[in-house]
């Protein structure tokens, strides 16, 4: 009888500590997968935000406060989330604007493709080796429908 009470028990015992290591890899993982997600979900609204950027600069359009706002926002994302090379673009763009007032297209159009390739990659999707093309559509106030600006592809 005892022995069949040992044999419960180890049984137990066996699948108490069974769950626990699950509930703990289990835990871990859904860490790291809700990690990545919101890793890639701010990066993916930095690559928009700069995107627009670029948008407005090959048009020749007016920024806005709140562009100025989105710029902002997308390189304190990349500073936190992006990649060595990511950070380092983000910061050589920034250290352009203060020092010289203007943007570096090439440094812009580097960066953007960095972010669109580990996105890319990241989300399982095929490498895509085509420049990026940047089109602004311009409101006037008189007008009702949008009036392509400018469409320039590869270059800020």
């Amino acid at each position: 009888m005892d022995l069949d009470i040992a044999k419960v028990a180890i049984g137990v015992v066996i699948a108490v500590a069974g769950w626990i290591v699950g509930h703990i890899f289990n835990s871990r993982r859904d860490a790291a997968v809700n990690r990545k997600k919101m890793v890639t979900s701010y990066l993916v609204d930095a690559y928009r935000k700069l995107n627009t950027f670029a948008c407005v600069l090959a048009s020749g359009a007016e920024g806005t406060p709140s562009l100025a706002e989105d710029i902002n926002s997308a390189v304190g994302d990349v500073q936190l989330f992006g990649t060595p090379m990511q950070i380092q673009l983000v910061k050589e763009i920034a250290e352009h604007m203060v020092g010289k007032r203007h943007v570096p297209g090439e440094q812009l159009t580097a960066l953007l493709h960095d972010l669109r390739d580990a996105l890319r990659t990241e989300l399982d999707l095929d490498a895509i080796d085509a420049p990026i093309a940047h089109l602004h559509i311009g409101f006037s106030t008189n007008e009702v429908n949008p009036r392509p600006n400018k469409v320039a592809g590869g270059d800020a």
